[in-house]
């Protein structure tokens, strides 16, 4: 819901790429053993009404290219190509729904 010229963007502490006048909030493979910075950045991202998560892999190639915090349309395209899992809020917050690549 945010755009990216909100200013509580820069204040509000969160990890965030921007494709177009698409804002993301993401969390790196150098986050894995920061609970609380996990834990804040699901909290920021689902304040909104439909949280939704994707969970993939890139090379070091576009590993630098989701540090520079703006992204093109071949990086999202190989996030979702690389995407291993996606989470979305279901039943009002309430619980989520993960699918995972290779599901039945």
């Amino acid at each position: 819901m945010a755009l990216p010229r909100d200013p509580w963007l820069q204040s509000c502490g969160l990890p965030t790429l921007i494709f177009e006048d698409e804002v993301y909030h993401f969390i790196s493979h150098r986050d894995a053993e920061d609970e609380e910075r996990i834990l804040q950045t699901i909290r920021g991202a689902s304040d909104v009404w439909l949280f939704y998560g994707v969970m993939t892999s890139f090379s070091k190639t576009g590993d630098a290219a989701l540090e520079a915090g703006v992204i093109g349309r071949e990086v999202l395209q190989t996030c979702a190509e690389k995407a291993e899992r996606i989470i979305v809020g279901a039943y009002d917050g309430e619980s989520y729904l993960i699918w995972h690549r290779g599901a039945p």
